[in-house]
């Protein structure tokens, strides 16, 4: 590669380090939800590491009392963050891995949009583009600093690359349908919500910016592609779509949501409202200068393009307003979205793309003058965006630079304290038992804050016998000896697919009521017993449909190469 092609993406990186700069330096800032996800990325990494391909039952969460939470949490980030955690010399210091990790998926994400905008139009502008990407309000200064939104950031980073194949699909079927697959999975696989809010984007870009001749066409392969995408992360898909009644997230009321969490027409309500509706008025604006400068342009193809954006960003903030209630009630499944500013992830790509579309198009000489207003308005609200983003980073951090920063022991006490998960995946049958923290329930159990890494095992029976011989996530074996029989119970929380067998042959499971966790009934005398949380059907069936969809992807990719063999031949 020349040095002059590699210098744009050079550039964007390095705009993507500078912006995530206090992550690189100090770390995640534990505060809020970021708590959280240090405990879900040291048990996933714990048990990815000890040869579980896919953890899901994380053995350890909720004061050891286990958690579904990844039956439900889109796997990949956790992927990733458990593989920094491995390569990373400080891997073990959580925070800072996480703060590496939200740092290179900013920097990726403007690669990435690097990467779409080019084919739409010249580096120059790509490289505006991307950088708008970067240090779009809600993308930096909320998903980034305030929110600290792991996954929804990183679906920020294949977004473009699911926008570059829609295109590309148009000249290059195959390469196109297999590239967008792929990248409309990781969408998938990243954030579930960000998968809803954005699959109309591209469908409606493939229909809206086709040609008559070709319109249907193209639509039909970038539906096609995208339906294959969904076959791929159907391993992680099936089961979160179709168990969700196994935990309690019905206890999260829709109507919460996207009636009081409205942001558009909010200005007062905080610190975050307010940073998510300046963004919000900002990208508008931003898209509004856009339209208006190229509606004199004489390039047809950016005009479309920028009114197609245009649109998304409208519709897009319509559906963070209250005008927008009645659509949220007549389509339910939009309701998963949870909270309506998320809508925000489409208005960071048409802002991005209209602004580059906007500078790589053909300028009429007698305008020039007549937009220089409009330019000079836009580059404000850009350098406005920058001051946001330093600002919101500084007060996030100006606390931990004073104090020292969180420590994990300090982070995992928290957790322990307000119960050890997020409580939407708390298993439904603690539903009764939703107040109640973990800790104390582990504590009455094992008489400590927290269930071992070796586990416990509680009974009434004084005289009874019990070793543990095994404890593993997903399967526990035991050995009990009692002369008049035993009702055990076992430190993990019940949920649909534990089973359990004595001595080989099939053992009910029960649960405490309101606490939701197992017990057995060991008969007298000596027995070996084994609890394992098998496969549900959704597993299977999910882990089937992606291998079906990944077998399908591998024949769409080598049969153009056997008909140019065979053609040889």
């Amino acid at each position: 590669m020349r040095l002059k092609d590699a210098a744009p993406p050079l550039f964007v990186a390095c705009a993507g380090l500078a912006v995530s700069l206090p992550l690189w330096l100090y770390g995640l800032p534990l505060v809020g939800d970021s708590v959280l996800l240090v405990s879900w990325h040291e048990r996933f990494a714990a048990q990815l590491f000890a040869g579980e391909l896919y953890p899901r039952w994380l053995s350890q969460m909720s004061a050891g009392l286990g958690s579904p939470a990844f039956f439900f949490y889109a796997p990949a980030p956790f992927y990733f963050s458990a593989l920094l955690r491995a390569l990373l010399p400080f891997g073990s210091d959580a925070p800072r891995t996480l703060g590496v990790a939200y740092a290179l998926a900013l920097t990726a994400s403007g690669l990435t949009a690097y990467a779409w905008l080019r084919r739409l139009c010249g580096s120059r502008a790509a490289t505006a583009g991307a950088c708008l990407y970067l240090l779009a309000p809600y993308h930096a200064a909320v998903d980034l600093y305030t929110r600290e939104a792991y996954a929804e950031l990183c679906a920020f980073v294949w977004i473009p690359l699911v926008l570059l194949f829609a295109e590309r699909i148009k000249t290059c079927p195959r390469a196109g349908l297999a590239g967008l697959s792929i990248s409309y999975a990781l969408v998938a696989l990243t954030h579930l919500p960000a998968t809803l809010i954005f699959s109309p984007v591209p469908v409606a870009y493939a229909y809206f910016t086709t040609g008559r001749d070709g319109r249907a066409r193209a639509t039909l392969r970038v539906a096609c592609a995208m339906a294959l995408g969904a076959g791929l992360a159907s391993v992680y898909l099936i089961p979160a779509l179709t168990t969700q009644a196994n935990a309690s997230l019905t206890d999260m009321l829709p109507h919460l949501y996207y009636e009081r969490w409205a942001t558009f027409t909010r200005t007062s309500l905080g610190e975050l409202y307010g940073r998510i509706f300046w963004g919000e008025l900002s990208s508008a604006c931003l898209v509004a200068c856009a339209a208006a400068l190229v509606a004199s342009r004489r390039d047809e193809s950016a005009r479309r393009l920028v009114l197609f954006w245009s649109a998304v960003c409208a519709l897009s903030l319509f559906m963070t307003t209250f005008a927008s209630n009645f659509l949220w009630r007549l389509v339910p499944v939009v309701q998963k979205v949870q909270f309506p500013w998320r809508y925000n992830i489409n208005v960071c790509a048409a802002a991005a793309a209209a602004a580059a579309l906007v500078l790589a198009a053909r300028r009429p000489p007698d305008a020039r003058r007549a937009h220089a207003r409009l330019y000079v308005f836009g580059a404000l609200l850009v350098a406005l965006w920058a001051f946001a983003d330093v600002r919101t980073a500084w007060s996030d951090y100006e606390q931990a630079l004073k104090t020292g920063g969180v420590s994990v022991p300090n982070a995992e006490r928290w957790v322990w304290t307000v119960g050890g998960d997020a409580p939407e995946y708390k298993p439904r049958w603690a539903n009764s038992n939703a107040d109640t923290r973990s800790s104390e329930i582990a504590r009455a159990l094992c008489g400590g804050a927290t269930v071992p890494a070796t586990g416990c095992v509680h009974t009434d029976e004084t005289d009874a016998e019990i070793a543990i011989e095994r404890w593993r996530p997903r399967d526990i074996a035991l050995r009990v000896n009692s002369p008049r029989g035993a009702a055990l119970v076992v430190a993990q929380f019940y949920y649909a697919g534990w089973s359990a067998r004595l001595d080989g042959q099939p053992l009910p499971v029960g649960y405490t009521k309101p606490d939701g966790i197992i017990t057995l009934d060991a008969p007298a005398g000596s027995h070996a017993i084994s609890l394992r949380l098998e496969p549900a059907r959704a597993e299977t069936a999910g882990r089937v449909l992606s291998a079906c969809s990944l077998a399908l992807l591998a024949l769409v990719v080598a049969a153009p190469r056997r008909r140019r063999a065979s053609h040889g031949a």
